[in-house]
């Protein structure tokens, strides 16, 4: 009993020292925030917002702070959540329901160390509350693994799979979202669920089926997509039972154990039906739904799930990106080129380790069960990871319990190894960091390697055989702790202070039932800042509404623009599925709403009788989906957050039968230049979210300017359109059709010149965006169109020149009023 107390007691301090570790390395506050950002961004009004998520939960956590804890509801459905129209049930769910295990957690510890006599804010706890979860990560990583393997091994994958986690870059940086949340629960869900069907005992198996279940419920409130892990649990332990099945029948004993593995299991599927059918079907519409499977219908959800990056579907680079192309300090290439190349290396020998459980006494089927499942959670996520890299979080947490098990077989190995061995094994790793590093940094390639050359070549002689062993886990662990602190300490949190100004004035000068009109993911700002209904939000999930929504902002066609807003605040996509039952195809639905929808009611009601055909009953009842005979003030709220979006927004309009995708990238100033004299030459340089790309080399001629690129690497690059507006005017628009010689043509992107008050800026983007009516009403203030007021602009407000003023505040913003009919 002594023993056993002494072993709990290092286990204890082991997981302390841990998640100490982690939270040092992957908190900001206090070590790159001064005192003065704290107070700035971590206001007693609450002006911090870090993204739109953040904001979401962080009121939610001020809400329940002060109304006390009997305030505090598991499911609440806030009424303007209910005023979202979208046509489908999972948005009121989404905004209501899922996102309040988070805040309901930041808000209960608040409440505790208040009983406890400890004062601090709401907000700062919350944003520490999450570092704090990302360290209990450790926690069930390390015990499981600890039960299967060495306290080193056990120690090696606790650590990277907290540490690990920032390299996928979302919840960390002091975000307050539901990142961390979401990967605690989903380990203690699937390793739960593990362990209930190894266990011997039907104890046990209930104990740990009961933190399965309860880890899923939980799920269910933090993530409307919650049973995807359910999903992942099930079928990798199915697939870990098929394993021992085939390697030979269960006997008795054996059958009796799976009884409550059994129960629990369909207990798994039974809850991830019951809570999250409406998100599954809404969710499932972008993979396999009829009306998105078959020719001409419409665009797939799954276009959303890359988070509307170039690549609308899949960012093949994110595995790349994860590891190596953090694009920072040096250490935080080497800390993720040596988690890839453990990883890969566990992945062989648990692979080996897996087919010699196929061949070994009966006795070892639980081995073989567990491989089986691991390494089927790895190999079903990794498919993941080529998604986008919102998904390296799905990678992360398999591959650490991989390499704590492949790891342990190591050392297992180096300790039956004699010195010679043992030198071999250290020298065939040196030759895996060279090898890792040298294409990116020789130096360090060959300072590392000899490195470990010569640790290793000094420890093999130990007579003690962990010993080699803990200096390999030194040798991983260093370089990506030091990664971590690096990637960790390169973002600084950004408030959008134009966008909460805007959203005051909206507040303060509208109707409590106007509506905000944007692309989908500024709906929770607008909800929450403004306390305004907006057309879509993070919740709405329907390749229609993404369809409709895209082209709202990237018609040509202001009356088509003001029509389609009309129709989404309305009926949300009711309105179009009706088309859809009466023109029989998701074409021509399409087709027709775009003709009738920029009508006024009364010659909209003449082209459905005489050219559609339609009954009275049939164009009455399109008509109030889409042309409502009161509707209530619609604003266009268009920022520099949606100018970026911009040529991945072009892939919806130019969605038809072909699935045709963008290609182009949205540059823009980083800063604005002064105008060259006549006969001289000005360097405009452009940058894609910050990362300088290319110069615009603007010559001028008289009095008109005109450029043309030179990328990063000398190519100099024309474009098919180009165009200089001068003081608001558009002074030419003219294609080209042949590049001068030396240069590359770009045909169908244009580049746009603009001068202002004695300074250039330059914008490139797709020639058909320079169209549209969002870059008329964001960049060219609106001229030559009736149907948009302009009632808001920040940058007048700060002063600053119509454009660049735009392009230099990342979170600019105009607001058009949509005219009335």
């Amino acid at each position: 009993m002594e023993e056993r107390k002494r072993k709990w007691w290092i286990d204890f301090c082991i997981i302390l020292a841990m998640m100490t570790i982690v939270i040092l390395l992957c908190h900001p506050i206090a070590r790159n925030w001064s005192d003065d950002e704290i107070g700035r961004y971590i206001g007693e009004e609450g002006a911090y917002s870090p993204d739109v998520d953040s904001y979401y939960y962080l009121r939610k956590a001020k809400e329940y702070s002060e109304g006390g804890i009997r305030s505090i509801r598991l499911i609440a459905y806030r009424t303007e959540d209910t005023k979202c129209t979208t046509g489908d049930a999972i948005a009121r769910e989404a905004n209501g329901a899922m996102p309040q295990l988070l805040p309901i957690s930041a808000a209960l510890v608040w409440y505790a160390l208040r009983s406890l006599g400890i004062n601090v804010g709401i907000y700062a706890l919350s944003l520490r509350f999450c570092s704090f979860l990302l360290s209990l990560f450790v926690i069930p990583v390390y015990l499981f693994l600890k039960k299967r393997t060495s306290r080193t091994a056990a120690v090696l994958g606790a650590l990277l799979v907290s540490l690990e986690a920032p390299f996928f870059r979302h919840s960390h940086v002091g975000y307050f979202d539901t990142d961390a949340l979401i990967g605690l629960l989903a380990l203690v869900l699937i390793l739960s669920l593990y362990d209930c069907f190894v266990a011997r005992s039907r104890k046990k198996q209930a104990v740990y089926g009961v933190l399965s279940l309860l880890a899923l419920i939980l799920l269910r409130f933090t993530w409307t997509a919650f049973f995807i892990y359910g999903i992942i649990s099930v079928g990798t332990v199915m697939l870990g039972v098929v394993a021992v099945r085939l390697r030979g029948k269960f006997d008795e004993n054996q059958k009796r154990r799976l009884f409550i593995p059994a129960i629990v299991v369909v207990a798994i599927i039974g809850v991830s039906l019951v809570f999250g059918w409406n998100s599954f079907v809404s969710l499932a519409k972008g993979f396999v739904s009829t009306s998105t499977a078959t020719e001409g219908g419409w665009p797939s959800e799954t276009m959303n799930i890359a988070e509307l990056e170039k690549v609308s579907l899949s960012d093949a680079d994110s595995l790349w990106y994860h590891f190596l192309g953090i694009r920072q300090d040096i250490t935080s290439v080497t800390g993720g080129l040596i988690s890839l190349l453990f990883l890969v290396v566990s992945v062989g020998v648990c692979i080996a380790q897996l087919i010699k459980s196929l061949n070994s006494h009966p006795k070892e089927r639980e081995k073989l069960f567990l491989y089986s499942a691991i390494l089927s959670w790895m190999f079903g996520t990794v498919v993941l990871a080529f998604f986008g890299l919102r998904y390296m979080e799905f990678v992360t947490l398999p591959s650490a319990v991989v390499i704590g098990l492949g790891y342990d077989c190591v050392g297992r190995y180096l300790e039956k190894k004699t010195i010679d061995g043992r030198r071999v094994v250290f020298a065939v790793i040196s030759i895996m960091v060279f090898c890792g590093l040298i294409l990116l940094c020789p130096i360090e390639a060959v300072i590392a390697s000899v490195i470990v050359m010569a640790v290793g070549w000094f420890f093999a002689r130990a007579k003690r055989g962990n010993i080699p062993t803990k200096i390999m886990t030194a040798a991983i662990l260093l370089p990506v702790m030091i990664s971590c602190e690096v990637v960790c300490a390169q973002d600084t949190p950004y408030v959008e202070r134009s966008m909460e100004d805007a959203m005051c004035w909206v507040k303060e000068n509208t109707d409590q039932d106007a509506v905000l009109a944007d692309f989908w993911n500024l709906g929770y700002i607008y909800q929450y800042y403004g306390e305004r209904r907006c057309i879509a939000d993070g919740g709405t999930y329907n390749g229609q509404f993404f369809y409709w929504l895209a082209n709202m902002l990237m018609t040509d066609d202001p009356h088509l623009s003001a029509g389609i807003a009309r129709m989404l605040q309305n009926c949300g996509i009711d309105g179009s599925e009706y088309a859809q039952k009466l023109m029989g195809s998701a074409v021509g639905a399409r087709k027709m709403l775009k003709i009738v929808l920029p009508l006024t009611r009364a010659d909209a009601e003449v082209k459905l009788r005489e050219e559609y055909f339609l009954t009275e009953e049939q164009v009455n009842r399109l008509l109030d989906y889409t042309h409502p005979l009161s509707c209530p003030d619609i604003f266009f709220v268009l920022s520099h957050n949606t100018f970026e979006r911009s040529s991945s927004l072009m892939a919806y309009p130019r969605w038809d039968e072909s699935s045709s995708e963008g290609k182009d990238e949205t540059m823009y100033s980083i800063e604005a230049v002064a105008r060259p004299e006549s006969g001289g030459v000005a360097l405009c340089k452009v940058t894609l979210g910050g990362d300088f790309l290319a110069v615009v080399v603007v010559s001028a001629k008289e009095d008109e300017l005109e450029g043309y690129i030179v990328t990063r690497n000398g190519t100099e690059v024309e474009y098919g359109r180009e165009v200089f507006v001068q003081s608001g005017k558009v002074v030419y628009d003219r294609t080209v059709a042949e590049p001068s010689e030396g240069r590359t043509l770009l045909s169908d992107e244009a580049l746009v010149l603009f001068e202002e008050n004695g300074k250039v800026s330059a914008v490139t983007l797709d020639s058909d965006a320079l169209d549209s009516v969002f870059i008329k009403l964001f960049l060219m203030n609106g001229e030559g169109q009736d149907v948009f007021e302009k009632v808001y602009d920040s940058s007048e407000i700060k002063g600053a020149s119509m454009v660049y003023g735009r392009l230099a505040d990342y979170s600019s913003v105009i607001i058009w009023r949509v005219k009335a009919e």
